[in-house]
């Protein structure tokens, strides 16, 4: 049996796909690895890259499904995992040969329910940047890890940095309806229901590439909303846990300026002028007593920026890394 399973789904990344898998084949834990490629659909050259490999290797799988979405597939995926513990890939980046060894060493033989750890930017320049600071906390109880989550910037919102216990992760359904903000969903409910939590940043194998054609580098539309959506929900969930709510509704400020940003950034602002007022609004009435306490510093000077004047927000964004 398998030690992890990684799940990859998979649309038009034909460009990119090779360096992703023979990043996974060069592992130093390789034959320890269930791969599960969810082919979404895609329609460049995708598929004939991995069969090439999966004709090699007898632990590369190989699903196929109509086009319905990175959620979809990744739902799908989860289905098929028979490892103890599952991780999440996205098929343009990759991995550094002991990553998946360092993460299994991090949770056998532990209580954690799940270990976050750190991740490298690989910018279209060639940089690269560690996106978190060092730090290393284990967390009991599924509050003070929700605490953590939605504080900001030591969990995050993506998967990849992340390895699950798959029964765990198999309960949990990403939600196809979201196409923006369905990786943060999916960590939220998973820690509703986990004990024991491990951050370790010393850990930060996983390359992310910042690919300046992926989704948050689109043209505004409907789908920027999603995320915002979600966190309203998280917030009216916890409105009755005095413990919590402070939290979701740091949480919500932060998205609601993340949507600002979006819509300078991606030309939304004219055509979304009413959302932009209305976010703008809300924003403005923020308890600063409240943000001040629950969000890292970066992105509660996101926010006080963000209310100032959106051109300085835009001026320092880059500089100061607010996200």
């Amino acid at each position: 049996m398998y030690k992890i399973s990684i799940v990859i789904p998979v649309y038009n990344v034909g460009e990119y796909i090779e360096r992703g898998i023979k990043s996974l084949i060069n592992q130093e834990n390789f034959s320890d690895l269930e791969l599960i490629f969810i082919n979404d659909g895609t329609k460049d050259n995708s598929v004939e890259i991995i069969d090439k490999y999966r004709k090699k290797y007898s632990n590369i799988i190989l699903l196929n499904k109509i086009n319905g979405g990175v959620s979809s597939a990744r739902n799908l995926g989860l289905e098929h995992v028979t490892s103890k513990y599952v991780c999440f890939l996205d098929p343009d980046d990759e991995v550094e040969p002991d990553y998946y060894k360092q993460l299994y060493n991090l949770i056998v033989n532990t209580n954690y329910d799940i270990v976050s750890t750190n991740y490298q930017c690989k910018f279209s320049n060639g940089k690269t940047q560690i996106k978190k600071e060092r730090f290393k906390e284990s967390v009991s109880g599924s509050t003070n890890a929700l605490k953590l989550f939605l504080s900001g910037g030591i969990i995050g919102n993506n998967l990849f940095d992340k390895i699950f216990w798959s029964n765990q992760a198999k309960k949990i359904k990403f939600d196809t309806t979201k196409r923006i903000g369905e990786d943060m969903d999916y960590v939220y409910n998973y820690l509703k229901n986990a004990n024991y939590l491990l951050v370790d940043t010393t850990c930060n194998g996983y390359i992310y590439y910042k690919n300046d054609n992926s989704a948050m580098n689109s043209n505004f539309s409907e789908k920027f909303f999603d995320s915002l959506e979600l966190s309203k929900k998280y917030t009216k969930e916890f409105e009755n846990n005095k413990e919590l709510y402070d939290y979701c509704y740091a949480h919500e400020m932060h998205e609601r300026c993340k949507l600002l940003e979006y819509m300078l950034l991606n030309n939304g602002r004219k055509d979304y002028n009413d959302k932009w007022k209305e976010n703008k609004r809300i924003l403005k009435k923020v308890k600063y007593s409240i943000i001040i306490k629950r969000l890292n510093k970066r992105q509660f000077l996101g926010i006080v920026l963000m209310n100032v004047s959106p051109k300085a927000y835009m001026f320092f964004l880059k500089l100061l890394k607010i996200n």
